[in-house]
């Protein structure tokens, strides 16, 4: 019988993806962060939409994402950079505008492998505390070492990944 919380079975979740994240050297599910349910689910799923990411939509040089914060405090371990490649937006490719609705939001989240299965009420509570974020390309996500507080699933777009290794940098793409 299930008798723990949904915050609690979301952090047990979010901690098991942040160490298979760890594993891969990668950012994670749109975790991207340090207190967050902070799932950067950018790269479980697209590795991850940032988490079992959302959507493997049009791979341009901006990026659209839902950012979800404040909905649970769970460490994660932080020490990479993403940004939006450099390079020219899309033309004529739309990201999901401020106006998405919260069934739209939820059903965008439920394409999330972490959130499969979820039932419709949870991801509606998931998706009240998301709000849609637009960037153009080179614009910063998370920056190594430094805490994040929000996890991002990436809708449309592509997100790179920078690290500092002793060999030098290191570029991941994630879609």
């Amino acid at each position: 019988m299930l008798t723990q919380t949904f915050p609690q079975l979301l952090r047990w979740a979010l901690a098991s993806f942040s160490m298979v994240i760890g594993v891969m050297s990668l950012l994670a599910l749109g975790l991207v962060g340090g207190y967050a349910l902070g799932l950067t689910l950018a790269l479980a799923a697209v590795m991850v939409a940032i988490v079992g990411v959302i959507g493997a939509g049009a791979m341009g040089a901006s990026w659209s994402a839902i950012r979800v914060t404040q909905l649970a405090r769970a460490r994660w371990p932080v020490g990479r950079m993403a940004r939006a490649p450099a390079g020219r937006e899309r033309r004529g490719a739309r990201a999901p505008g401020p106006g998405m609705s919260l069934n739209e939001k939820a059903e965008a989240l439920g394409r999330a492998d972490i959130f499969l299965g979820l039932p419709s009420p949870e991801l509606e509570h998931v998706a009240f505390y998301a709000e849609e974020r637009h960037a153009p390309a080179g614009a910063m996500l998370a920056v190594e070492r430094q805490q994040g507080q929000d996890i991002y699933f990436i809708l449309r777009g592509q997100v790179q990944l920078f690290t500092r290794s002793g060999l030098g940098e290191i570029t991941v793409r994630v879609a």
